[in-house]
């Protein structure tokens, strides 16, 4: 923050003394990050037997923080079969065409990271981020989604057809 003589005279001195405490010399704001690792998690939703869902889902999540809870509430729980199939984690960067990975069905997701906002809570500075998902089929988006999320917490895309069910995209900003 550059403080001019004119910015003197109109702010009045205590916001001076409280903008130059706020931005001492040689300090600067915090930048928000401008990467983001996406773990991309494919997953076969099916009302075949046996039903249950597979634990793999969960592998690297803390005990009840993973997203097989929001499997059985609506309307992912319309399946009551998912199975595990892969799990790659991609990194994204702002303002960049976003990452391709193939998928069982012959499609391709990208995922592309479109801001990072910084918020304020009580227990200090957060990030979320923008995140926009789409199934490709060839150059077509047949399915998308754009996303403000924490990292941590799990959002979906589904509804692709898969040997008898459907493919259910779960994505997680680490």
């Amino acid at each position: 923050m550059t403080l001019t003589r004119r910015t003197f005279t109109t702010l009045g001195l205590a916001s001076v003394a409280m903008a130059i405490a706020t931005f001492a010399p040689g300090e600067s704001q915090a930048q928000a990050p401008t990467t983001a690792n996406v773990e991309v998690m494919v997953l076969h939703a099916s009302n075949d037997a046996p039903q249950g869902i597979d634990r793999k889902i969960d592998e690297g999540f803390p005990a009840g923080q993973g997203p097989s809870s929001a499997l059985g509430k609506p309307p992912l729980s319309a399946y009551k079969t998912y199975k595990f199939l892969d799990r790659k984690t991609v990194t994204v960067a702002k303002g960049q065409p976003g990452a391709s990975l193939p998928l069982p069905n012959g499609r391709t997701v990208k995922v592309s990271l479109n801001d990072v906002l910084q918020e304020k809570t009580d227990k200090g500075a957060s990030n979320r981020y923008k995140v926009t998902t789409s199934v490709m089929d060839g150059q077509t988006s047949v399915a998308s989604t754009d996303v403000t999320t924490p990292p941590g917490k799990t959002f979906f895309l589904g509804g692709q057809p898969y040997q008898g069910g459907s493919l259910v995209l779960a994505f997680t900003v680490k």
